[in-house]
């Protein structure tokens, strides 16, 4: 297994911020200047899939630098690359209500919300890159003052995510490493908005239907 390459492209980030297809990513003050948040006020990582697989797969130099327009800090992209593509203080639209507490990981690939018993979709490399990705968060957000303690899922804050990040992802990256490996913390009845909770399907400690 090829070693996990890790890029920081945040500083490439325009500021004054500029749309991308004409939304923007980023909260901005007065002057179009991205909104940077009080380190104290971020204390938990909310993970995504991204239900899209980024191309083009010819030229991975441009595939990963896709992720400067994706809307979360980090995207761990299935082929071993983790891309840090906007400032971890930053405030990023990538979680609805909890936008203000969190950082944002994408997991690049697309996830049923229920596992196929026998069938799991997550490959070694990817797993890597996406609790690679994971480690690095914590540890950079807390060496800026960030108490990073929990580790949310997006469908706890937004109906329309119901299957994000799906059960394979939250068992492997948030409950086998983040919670296991990393000591965080899941808050599986924390909802926000019109989210859901975290089902019994994902997590032994659910308590709602899926």
């Amino acid at each position: 297994m090829r070693e996990i390459e890790i890029l920081d492209l945040s500083a490439e980030q325009p500021n004054p911020a500029k749309p991308f297809n004409g939304k923007f990513h980023h909260k901005r003050d007065k002057h179009g200047r991205i909104f940077m948040r009080n380190p104290k006020t971020i204390d938990s990582i909310v993970v995504h899939q991204t239900a899209c697989k980024f191309g083009p797969a010819s030229d991975p130099v441009k595939k990963h630098r896709r992720a400067l327009n994706v809307s979360a800090h980090c995207t761990a992209f299935q082929d071993g690359t983790v891309v840090i593509g906007h400032p971890l203080l930053a405030y990023v639209f990538h979680g609805n209500l909890l936008n203000a507490r969190s950082i944002g990981l994408e997991c690049e690939g697309i996830f049923p919300g229920v596992m196929i018993p026998g069938h799991e979709m997550i490959s070694d490399l990817a797993l890597a890159a996406y609790t690679t990705a994971m480690r690095i968060l914590v540890e950079q957000a807390r060496a800026l003052g960030c108490p990073i303690k929990y580790v949310l899922d997006h469908r706890q804050s937004s109906a329309s995510r119901r299957s994000d990040p799906g059960e394979e992802i939250h068992r492997k990256v948030v409950r086998e490493f983040a919670v296991n490996g990393l000591g965080l913390k899941t808050q599986v009845d924390l909802v926000v908005g019109d989210g859901r909770a975290i089902p019994r399907a994902w997590d032994p400690d659910g308590h709602v239907a899926f």
